[in-house]
């Protein structure tokens, strides 16, 4: 009977010895797995910044890619071939020209032909209504024309073909 008892401790204790290999096997397998979830988590944090700043990068490149677009879209010249041309320029015409590419230079957008007059009438220019087109529209090396879209209406405008 002793032989049983000691064959089944032995058989016991091997057992026991296996479910504590078993054990350890488990909490390793478990610590592996909590790591694992861990790199899971931090590369798909990772991934959500990277996605968030793609998105932000894609429109911010819609963006400038639209504003360029309308730039150069709406930006018409009246002279493509750079040829240069002679012309005959009065007192008044260069004082008009003068007085305009010095206003130009304040406004890098462009200013319509409104904004143009009024000027030239605060600095007592005496002109006839259109004649500040025909001059400037002499001149498209160093003027150029452009449409703008100002609440449903087409706005001409003229800027400065030359920048610094």
């Amino acid at each position: 009977m002793e032989a049983k008892f000691k064959e089944k401790e032995k058989v016991i204790a091997i057992k026991e010895q296996e479910v504590s290999s078993g054990k350890k096997t488990i909490e390793s397998l478990q610590q592996q797995l909590w790591e694992m979830a861990k790199k899971n988590q931090e590369k798909g944090d990772k991934l959500m910044v990277a996605e968030k700043e793609l998105k932000e990068l894609k429109h911010e490149k819609e963006q400038r890619s639209k504003e360029t677009e309308v730039k150069l879209g709406k930006r018409r010249r009246l002279n493509y071939d750079m040829e240069v041309q002679t012309a005959q320029v009065d007192y008044v015409e260069g004082r008009i020209l003068c007085l305009v590419s010095s206003l130009l230079r304040c406004y890098p957008e462009g200013a319509s032909v409104d904004v143009l007059e009024k000027y030239l009438r605060s600095q007592k220019v005496m002109f006839e209504h259109g004649e500040i087109d025909a001059i400037l529209a002499k001149f498209p090396q160093l003027f150029c024309m452009f449409f703008i879209n100002d609440n449903g209406k087409n706005v001409k405008k003229w800027n400065m073909t030359l920048k610094r």
